[in-house]
């Protein structure tokens, strides 16, 4: 079985959850055994994609007899690996693009048996399945030297209090209840990363521009910073509607405590409703951080360090293994 692994980005995008999910079905592939390539002349047996930008590519490759393979719904925050429209509300529109893109896969992988049940709802008409986020080791036992590198690039003393965010720098009502937040804890360091499409993004620039004091705003152009910070982060804030898989899960095995304010499509989407926490408003976010720091909250954060255990590579390659196997061998799914 030979597997080729596709994502090609916007030269001018920077690295986020696109990339992220190409190096993990790699590291899933090697670990199952599976031979991975880049290159459509490398005539492989399966295709995997993840950006609608490729959606001709993969056209071409199915034509040719090549199982098609989509990894969908994973990175929500991505500009070029997005396939949601999430409203302000949490409501949620699957745009035609989208659908037109996943409707020409053999298989769409989704990250939870919610994300599946959505799926049907909306009549997607290929088979779905779910593979659910995967972790690397790494994130379970980082060396303490790269855990270090975070504290003295941002500057962070022992002591500090940190809370970490991912976003969109354009939902401009996240932002603001970000913003809100940070200046109603003024002691809390906060750190904002996300991904401009280009230098000089107009919503990045505005972004930076009204962050309070105590809210650092950054481009996630480095995943190696991003998890050691988040080592070092009492708290993960939610404060954009779209669902977030990816850096959901990388705070759990970091036992960085979830928390997400407002509506956001997470809740609806995913399966893990007990491992996070969720506030309606800022002003009962505010009370729950402020006992978090205090040392005085409950926590998810056992529980959700547990769960993540399960999501690693080593365990995920056999899943990712077994569906590839079944497109392979013509198996009928329900």
């Amino acid at each position: 079985m030979k597997v080729l692994v596709h994502y090609s980005p916007s030269p001018c995008l920077e690295v986020f959850e696109g990339a992220r999910l190409r190096k993990t079905i790699k590291a899933l592939c090697e670990k199952a055994g599976i031979a991975w390539v880049d290159s459509p002349l490398s005539k492989p047996d399966i295709a995997h994609f993840i950006s609608t930008r490729d959606e001709a590519k993969l056209r071409d490759l199915k034509e040719v007899g090549v199982k098609t393979v989509v990894s969908a719904f994973y990175c929500e925050h991505d500009p070029d690996a997005r396939l949601l429209k999430v409203k302000d509300d949490g409501s949620i529109i699957l745009p035609k693009k989208s659908r037109r893109f996943l409707e020409s896969a053999d298989l769409i992988l989704v990250p939870s048996k919610k994300v599946k049940a959505f799926c049907a709802e909306i009549g997607l008409s290929s088979r779905v399945e779910v593979l659910r986020p995967s972790l690397f080791s790494y994130l379970y036992s980082e060396p303490e030297s790269e855990l270090n590198a975070g504290l003295r690039y941002f500057a962070i003393k022992p002591e500090d209090k940190v809370c970490l965010t991912l976003g969109s720098y354009k939902n401009l009502k996240g932002v603001k209840t970000l913003y809100e937040i940070a200046r109603r804890l003024p002691e809390v360091r906060f750190f904002f990363f996300g991904a401009p499409r280009h230098q000089g993004s107009l919503s990045y620039s505005l972004a930076c521009a009204t962050a309070p004091a105590n809210c650092r705003v950054y481009r996630l152009n480095s995943g190696d910073l991003f998890r050691s910070l988040l080592a070092h982060s009492s708290a993960y804030l939610i404060t954009d509607p779209a669902p977030d898989f990816i850096g959901t899960a990388e705070a759990f095995a970091s036992s960085a405590q979830v928390v997400a304010v407002g509506p956001n499509a997470l809740k609806r989407l995913s399966d893990w409703d007990d491992l996070y926490l969720s506030y309606s408003n800022v002003e009962e976010a505010v009370k729950y951080l402020e006992k978090l720091y205090a040392g005085e909250a409950n926590e998810t954060i056992m529980p959700a360090a547990s769960f993540a255990k399960t999501l690693s590579v080593s365990k995920q390659a056999a899943n990712l293994a077994a569906y590839y196997s079944s497109l392979l061998e013509g198996e009928n799914h329900d």
